[in-house]
């Protein structure tokens, strides 16, 4: 099959490197304040131009994830780029070693936005400014044992009496999604998902930046292959099998961004062309039933957030058991249940680029969802990206509550919530 329609496509890549030290996202950030960097944060701008001049910015950037500063990073490029919001697209790598630009408060994250905003619109300009004609391509590569399900069944361990993960309730989706752009004039852009948390690099005793197994598998294709690469995490409720490796994480990142990086560039020359078409885009807010559990123990929770961020996790550990919560986290959420309206309103967000559909979903999207998603879409591919355009937390299976797992603890929707988003994605893209 030949490209019929063919779009303009342009790539920006700025470093988002902060200049104060700030905690790190992910595992909390009580007593994280990052000591060094092992590789450098990167914001990504891939643009897209149909025939008919629309133009769409879809965003990848190594951070957790951009809840509280997404509406006006995304008012200050649709500023200086003339472009509406509603088409532009941002996303999380939810790499957990880069510093908590969502959290608000901290002293100097106001100086790490601002170097956020400066950078995507950097990127954007850049993107903007060599676009060229381009033929899509796409394809998937199947990477065998590089993740696993984090839905995990926790039993009583005889000896310690401690719960621990004892095995896996769901398979995970080792598959990544490839998006070849072949452009006329310049490099090629590969823009690529997968489906695994970036956490390999956060022990509690790592305070390295880094942008974990997004940046080693990015880094890895483009030392292996002359393209530019746009990562996107899929869903990313599967996790890296060596994220628990005690020693030189640095190097247990690098060979695993290797080891997957080499299942897609097998693959690459199976991609198949396909044809663009215009540019569409679809927002929709969807009011998902609030979780209400354990609200009655607000005032419990409080004290146990309040000891924790006062002196830190060893301090906090025996009020977690007198209060029979299962972490921190669970303390934190029952507040935010506590204080949180009957529902949770979530920007759920489609494209559309011809025979090619992207979800961008505002949450950590577990494997068996997104596979759903995949599978019941029409079109050569539905591209899914999750912890896009904010997030909102964990949207877990609704088996997985009865699991007893940590997702389960700490969401912020009824159980059955992702099963009915993810038929309202599939109705958004058949509609757009």
């Amino acid at each position: 099959m030949e490209n019929t329609y063919l779009p303009r496509t342009g790539f920006g890549r700025e470093p988002i490197m902060p200049d104060t030290v700030l905690p790190l996202g992910g595992n909390g950030i009580v007593d994280r304040d990052y000591t060094g960097v092992n590789d450098t944060l990167y914001i990504t701008c891939i643009a897209i131009r149909d025939e008919a001049g629309e133009t769409a910015l879809l965003y990848t950037m190594d951070t957790l994830k951009s809840e509280m500063f997404i509406h006006p990073l995304r008012a200050a490029v649709s500023e200086a780029t003339g472009i509406a919001g509603e088409r532009i697209f941002f996303s999380s790598t939810h790499t957990h070693n880069a510093p908590a630009v969502y959290q608000d408060g901290l002293e100097g994250v106001e100086s790490y936005r601002e170097i956020f905003r400066v950078s995507a619109v950097r990127a954007a300009q850049t993107a903007l400014g060599e676009l060229l004609p381009t033929s899509l391509s796409v394809g998937t590569a199947e990477a065998p044992g590089m993740a696993f399900s984090r839905h995990y069944t926790y039993a009583e361990d005889p000896v310690t009496g401690k719960k621990k993960a004892v095995g896996h309730r769901d398979e995970a989706d080792c598959q990544a999604q490839l998006i070849k752009l072949t452009r006329e004039g310049g490099k090629d852009i590969l823009m690529m998902n997968f489906p695994v948390h970036g956490t390999a690099m956060s022990s509690e005793a790592n305070k390295l930046i880094s942008a974990d197994v997004p940046g080693a598998i990015r880094a890895a294709l483009e030392e292996e292959t002359d393209l530019l690469v746009a990562y996107f995490i899929g869903a990313g409720g599967n996790q890296v099998p060596n994220s628990k490796a005690p020693d030189d994480h640095g190097l247990c990142v690098k060979d695993y961004g290797k080891k997957v990086a080499e299942f897609i560039i097998a693959a690459l020359p199976a991609v198949q062309p396909v044809d663009a078409g215009p540019v569409k885009a679809l927002w929709q807010d969807y009011a998902a039933p609030a979780n209400k559990e354990r609200i009655g123990e607000f005032d419990q929770a409080t004290e146990v957030t309040k000891i924790y961020n006062e002196q830190g996790r060893e301090a906090v550990k025996p009020y977690l058991k007198k209060y029979n919560l299962s972490s921190v986290w669970e303390a934190y959420a029952i507040r935010r249940r506590y204080n949180a309206a009957d529902t949770v309103m979530l920007p759920l967000s489609v494209m559309k680029l011809g025979a090619l559909s992207f979800v961008f979903a505002p949450y950590e999207m577990f494997a068996p969802n997104g596979q759903y998603i995949k599978e019941n879409t029409p079109g050569a591919m539905t591209f899914v990206v999750s912890c896009a355009n904010g997030a909102k937390g964990y949207l877990p299976m609704e088996r997985a509550y009865k699991y007893g797992v940590y997702e389960g603890f700490v969401t912020l929707v009824k159980p059955g919530t992702a099963e009915q988003v993810a038929q309202h994605f599939i109705d958004m893209i058949k509609e757009a």
